[in-house]
């Protein structure tokens, strides 16, 4: 049988680490540790295709686990979707725009490019283009 508690433990695990890449610190990480990223990258896609092996075998009609704990298992395995999807999509794009963006220069400039608010920073401290409040 299929063990429930690591596809929780799996989760928790991912929660961690997407908790400490959030925002500009976890932007600023990612810049500054090229093998963070890459190693996340490379994580997120084996984490995936796991996932994807177990949605398969659970679509075939194999029992991974006993009744009573199929909706526990998809569950927990809809939350290490939607973290996977941070991670890749969230976590690792933002520092890859910020990085391709040129804002690697400080604080201020990834702060800028991670917040999602809109504008284009010009020049330090000045910022076209965001919308009003």
């Amino acid at each position: 049988m299929f063990a429930l508690a690591s596809v929780r433990d799996a989760a928790a695990r991912l929660r961690a680490a997407d908790g400490l890449l959030r925002g500009v610190d976890g932007v600023s990480l990612l810049l500054v540790d090229g093998d963070l990223s890459s190693g996340v990258a490379r994580r997120v896609d084996a984490v995936t295709g796991v996932v994807h092996g177990i949605e398969q075998r659970l679509d075939a009609g194999e029992r991974l686990v006993p009744e009573v704990e199929l909706e526990q298992l998809n569950a927990a395995l809809i939350e290490v979707k939607d973290l996977l999807w941070a991670l890749g999509r969230d976590r690792l794009r933002t520092a890859a725009a910020v990085d391709a963006a040129g804002w690697r220069s400080g604080p201020r400039q990834c702060a800028v490019a991670s917040s999602g608010g809109g504008g284009l920073p010009v020049h330090p401290g000045v910022v076209v283009g965001a919308r009003p409040p």
